[in-house]
């Protein structure tokens, strides 16, 4: 067997990476040998993999698969499905697993021609259903039970508009995706040249869309506390926009400091950090270091709450009657009325739908959605210009933009 995995990053440190690195890991321990395949590589090439646990996928990055293959012509499909079987090579029997919403329309057309069995285990926080045609394939595979998320909102957000997914589906299309890291102790020289601070953040993780609220917030605090010094330490793959930038500047007594994604995750930063702001696997992983952590929600982008203290979530609230938190007004509570200096609360656990789990859900039921071919994401002006470049070649007009 080969176990065939379609993501759409294989760069950086990120929650994507972590996780298929892990799961490369987990099957090669196994002795299931392991071909991986990303699309972000082509869109971004200035972005290398930096896991060592996947340079040997390096050459496996196909720009093409960031667009549906409706957006290609048949030919065009035909010779991207084989270019691919190129880089998977011969073996008696495959499974195909996709990680986005994007890959799996080619994770299911690949799958069709392997006669593989298809599983779509989607990484991302954020996804929705754009077209009627998207919702048929994406209810098949549900239905089928070949469709999870990372958390049950996501399903349940996904669908919206289309058709209500009850708790006990979503639920049931959860699994728990594990990143396999937690933070060692190792040198970490970025702290030896910092001034001392009253108060110390630290911003963890790779730019998302709640840093503007983020930065605001820590900005008013720092405002707040004018006659204190106060390290901002924003560790992870960021490039922050020009506003964002400008707004941190305007702080006196803000001292910023950018520090790059690291793997091993250094043990230091947290012991050095007086609280964290992070969302996802990075605020789980912050909490379970005993940091003081805020926990951002990725739909609104506003704070869930202090984890352990106000709140058990780190992607969603999980409480319909959430209360309305601001950053400035948390850092406030955390830092200087240090109303969470208490003993955390547990947090309970996953599911345990872990890889013995995605494991199980391996059989010989192999079947596939005939109209995949006709599924589009953009609509209107867009989509005709895109078809046009993209039947015409110039894929790589795209890998900049």
């Amino acid at each position: 067997m080969k176990y065939v995995i379609l993501t759409y990053s294989m760069a950086g440190l990120s929650g994507a990476p972590s996780y298929v690195s892990n799961k490369v890991k987990w099957l090669k321990e196994r002795g299931v040998e392991t071909i991986v395949i990303d699309h972000f590589g082509g869109l971004n090439p200035d972005r290398g993999i930096v896991i060592e646990n996947l340079f040997p996928y390096s050459d496996n990055r196909m720009l093409e698969l960031f667009f549906p293959p409706s957006y290609y012509s048949n030919r065009q499909k035909s010779m991207i499905l084989t270019r691919i079987c190129n880089i998977i090579g011969s073996a008696d029997d495959y499974v195909i697993e996709s990680n986005s919403m994007r890959v799996a329309l080619w994770g299911e057309l690949l799958a069709e021609k392997l006669h593989a069995k298809h599983l779509v285990l989607c990484l991302s926080e954020h996804m929705s259903i754009q077209s009627k045609e998207e919702f048929l394939f994406w209810d098949y595979k549900l239905n089928r039970r070949e469709l999870f998320t990372i958390k049950p909102q996501t399903i349940q957000n996904m669908f919206k508009g289309y058709r209500a997914i009850s708790d006990d589906e979503a639920q049931n299309a959860f699994f728990a995706a594990s990143m396999g890291i937690m933070p060692e102790d190792v040198p970490m020289p970025e702290l030896d040249d910092l001034t001392e601070a009253k108060y110390k953040i630290l911003s963890f993780g790779r730019y998302k869309p709640y840093f503007d609220n983020m930065v605001k917030g820590v900005v008013e605090f720092s405002e707040k506390h004018s006659e204190d010094s106060v390290n901002f330490l924003i560790m992870g793959d960021v490039a922050l926009p020009p506003q964002t930038e400008k707004l941190l500047e305007s702080a006196r007594n803000l001292y910023v400091k950018f520090i790059p994604s690291k793997r091993p995750v250094p043990k230091a930063v947290f012991d050095y950090s007086d609280v964290v702001i992070a969302t996802a696997g990075c605020a789980n992983l912050s909490y379970k270091t005993g940091a003081k952590t805020i926990s951002m929600d990725v739909n609104t982008c506003l704070p869930l709450g202090v984890m352990g203290y106000t709140t058990i979530d780190s992607v969603y609230s999980s409480n319909k009657e959430q209360p309305h938190y601001d950053v400035c007004n948390l850092l406030e509570d955390v830092l200087v009325h240090r109303l969470f200096d208490g003993e955390q609360r547990m947090i309970k656990k996953g599911s345990g739908k872990g890889f013995d789990f995605q494991w199980g859900l391996i059989n010989n039921d192999r079947k596939y959605w005939p109209s995949v071919k006709n599924i589009k994401l953009d609509r209107g002006l867009r989509y005709i210009l895109e078809t046009i470049v993209l039947r015409l070649g110039w894929v790589r007009l795209f890998a900049k933009r």
